[in-house]
């Protein structure tokens, strides 16, 4: 499949933040040189976000399942992964990615509130990786 036909079963929804700091709105007439060192500028922050519950809204309305089927399907598709991760294997989505476990080693940290060295013990954590088509479709926009 060419990585321009890839998609993502999902649509993703969009909601933009606007934040500030210390920008007065009067001083954006000014130009920059005139406003010195109390200019800031505003940011956009663009969130996206998929729940649970709208990723099975998605797929009950892309496959024609009913929600409660989709949640089955979703439930399954997620405790699959999960069990397969807990047992150490892989799960391998051509052209989305790959599921691993990571092993972490051992090693010395530092307390932030006493500052004093601690232990922290090896551990195993899951890993995703994306695949060739997932990269090419966010890349591409």
């Amino acid at each position: 499949m060419p990585a321009d036909d890839f998609e993502l079963p999902v649509e993703l929804t969009l909601s933009a933040v606007e934040t500030t700091k210390r920008c007065d709105p009067a001083s954006l007439s000014e130009s920059p040189s005139d406003r010195g060192d109390t200019f800031r500028s505003f940011i956009n922050v663009l969130e996206v976000t998929v729940t649970k519950a709208e990723f099975i809204d998605q797929i009950a309305e892309q496959t024609g399942l009913s929600k409660k089927d989709a949640g089955a399907a979703v439930d399954a598709m997620l405790g699959t992964i999960t069990n397969t991760l807990r047992r150490g294997g892989d799960v391998v989505f051509t052209g989305f990615g790959k599921f691993t476990v990571q092993a972490r080693a051992a090693r010395m940290g530092v307390n932030p509130r006493t500052g004093e060295k601690v232990q922290i013990a090896a551990t195993k954590v899951p890993k995703f990786s994306a695949g060739s088509q997932l990269k090419a479709s966010v890349k591409g926009g």
